[in-house]
């Protein structure tokens, strides 16, 4: 078995304003149109930049691919213009025939309120 992951660790800032949440919502209107609270930050774009800087920041193979993802926590925020860091650690690392198969447990917190997201994400590095 080969380990190559296991125990890295990252942090990094998050710093979103509402003209890259105005976008967010404009991409996505036609699918969330009755389901989205337009004065609350949507989760899914926090998540989706989240896992975005965590795969290029890992610096992982191009053709990772995002399986799962587990959240414990949330608490919702206002549209303001923010600064987050979040902290990631690839916690488990499985290998398999044709894939590696990891577990990054991360959170995001923000500057002056605490974590508003604690969670994992499963990511598989085909061979």
């Amino acid at each position: 078995m080969k380990v190559i992951f296991l125990n890295k660790k990252i942090q990094f800032n998050l710093n979103i304003n509402s003209d890259q949440v105005n976008k967010y919502y404009k991409a996505v209107d036609h699918y969330e149109k009755n389901s989205t609270e337009k004065e609350s930050l949507p989760f899914l774009y926090l998540l989706s930049i989240s896992i975005k800087t965590i795969l290029d920041r890992f610096n992982f193979p191009s053709g990772t691919i995002h399986m799962a993802q587990t959240l414990s926590n949330l608490a919702v925020q206002d549209i303001t213009e923010s600064s987050y860091v979040a902290n990631a650690e690839i916690i488990q690392e499985n290998q398999r025939t044709n894939a590696t198969v990891l577990k990054v447990a991360f959170n995001i917190e923000k500057k002056g309120f605490g974590t508003i997201v604690k969670g994992s994400t499963t990511l598989m590095i085909p061979e």
